[in-house]
């Protein structure tokens, strides 16, 4: 699996299963964006947007939740109508 820019990466195991659960990892919202007939999807978060964010956090990773297409990263407790934009902040402690 190649991610994309705005994704957080993880070690995917080998053995080409379907769904993988990154390891649990503490994050900081720094925006959501409810998604409507008045807001694109694919414009809610831009990339811009996120290396603006990028370049004040230069020890952790920027990502968001985009437009989500099957096969493509989620988050649990989320909702299918929110896009968001984080920052890492580590590991959880379990």
């Amino acid at each position: 699996m190649t991610f994309q820019a705005h994704e957080i990466p993880f070690v995917i195991p080998k053995g080409g299963t379907v769904i993988i659960d990154s390891e649990p990892f503490y994050a900081v919202i720094l925006k959501t964006v409810k998604l409507n007939s008045d807001v694109n999807c694919e414009n809610a978060i831009s990339e811009e947007e996120r290396l603006e964010i990028q370049e004040l956090f230069i020890n952790n990773k920027v990502f968001a939740l985009k437009c989500s297409d099957a096969g493509d990263l989620y988050y649990t407790n989320v909702s299918n109508d929110v896009n968001f934009i984080a920052v890492f902040a580590g590991k959880t402690l379990t």
